[in-house]
């Protein structure tokens, strides 16, 4: 499921998947630079539950217009 959610990222933003040495895993950055970790969101949601939303974290990524209200809570 994981790096389903990266290439939906990757496709709608022009994204790549990358690579943070520091972490020593898979990363997306978005066309504008937003860098993400989906692995770790995904490993999140089945551990810690829906507070930690998928749906979210692949809106915040494509949606850059809507980021500021995302971030704020907003739908």
């Amino acid at each position: 499921m994981n790096f389903q959610l990266g290439e939906l990222i990757i496709r709608a933003t022009s994204g790549q998947w990358g690579y943070d040495a520091g972490l020593r895993e898979a990363v997306v950055e978005t066309g504008d630079g937003v860098m993400g970790w989906p692995h770790t969101k995904v490993a999140k949601r089945l551990e810690q539950g829906p507070e930690h939303s998928l749906y979210q974290y692949y809106r915040y990524a494509v949606h850059p217009e809507q980021r500021d209200a995302i971030a704020a809570g907003g739908n």
